[in-house]
């Protein structure tokens, strides 16, 4: 017969060999501490972006030293010029401007460009009327579209918010649209066949299946829409980032003008990296 083990022996044999029994919780719990001290969670592509950016820095830093200080800086420059940028609170000021006008702008354009990329889906007439004005648009960049806006909103923050708007909503309306007609007819019509009525079959069958390309439309969205307001700010508004970075710039003030640009790449990529992980939440079997 093979002997049995109980939890009391097992802890008894433990106490005896060395010392008082560890708790289970207690042993996990420094296991976890291990490993996140000896950094091994962090993935090979995070120390490759890692060194990508110690790398940039110090080709930034050896450039700008050996650059007239007019036309270039250097990173520690920046870093140093960052609390007396700071310090009036302009930068926070604007930076609050800048985002309410981007989130406003982005927002709008994946309500409307979702929502027209489900209708034409359903509705092979409506595809047909705006397909064209769609692409034609989707490949116009839209900092030709700014004369336009400035003599139809005026110079102001309508003018910003339309131009983000312009340059976001047709990802969204594109994405949308190939969501759809890779769900094809036939889930709807399976729908359809187990008496699911018009608003059920938008909640459980076509806004479930379409859910990656939508965020796939955000994503490409959001770095069109951050562009978007930059470009309307310094060109337009004179306003928010984009103003004070042209401000600077006009003013030949080279490591105050990288302290906002860099804020705006940072956040930037924050925006995308939050999208990609939104993304894979909410489709998992897409992993």
């Amino acid at each position: 017969m093979i002997p049995i083990v109980t939890n009391d022996v097992q802890e008894a044999r433990t106490s005896t060999s060395g010392g008082p029994p560890v708790p289970t919780g207690a042993r996990s719990g420094r296991g976890r501490l291990r490993r996140v001290l000896s950094l091994r969670w962090v993935s090979a592509k995070a120390w490759w972006g890692l060194a990508g950016v110690i790398l940039f820095l110090l080709i930034w830093q050896w450039a700008g030293t050996n650059t007239n200080p007019i036309f270039f800086s250097t990173p520690l420059e920046v870093g140093r010029a960052v609390p007396e940028v700071l310090e009036t609170g302009q930068l926070l000021s604007l930076y609050l401007d800048t985002m309410r006008s981007f989130a406003i702008g982005l927002v709008g354009s994946m309500v409307v460009g979702i929502s027209l990329g489900i209708l034409t889906g359903l509705h092979a007439p409506t595809r047909h009327l705006i397909d064209p004005l769609a692409v034609a648009a989707y490949s116009t960049p839209s900092l030709v579209m700014i004369p336009c806006f400035i003599l139809w909103f005026g110079i102001g923050d309508a003018a910003k918010i339309a131009l983000i708007f312009f340059s976001a909503v047709f990802p969204a309306l594109v994405s949308t649209q190939l969501g759809m007609d890779q769900m094809g007819p036939l889930m709807r019509e399976l729908g359809r066949s187990f008496g699911a009525n018009r608003r059920e079959m938008l909640t459980r069958i076509i806004l479930p299946s379409i859910i990656p390309y939508c965020m796939t439309g955000v994503r490409l969205a959001v770095p069109r829409a951050f562009v978007a307001v930059i470009a309307a700010e310094m060109l337009i508004t004179a306003q928010g980032v984009g103003g004070l970075i042209l401000q600077y710039g006009n003013q030949f003030q080279t490591t105050f003008y990288f302290v906002p640009v860099i804020l705006v790449v940072i956040t930037s990529y924050v925006c995308t990296e939050v999208t990609k992980q939104a993304e894979r939440r909410l489709t998992p079997w897409r992993r």
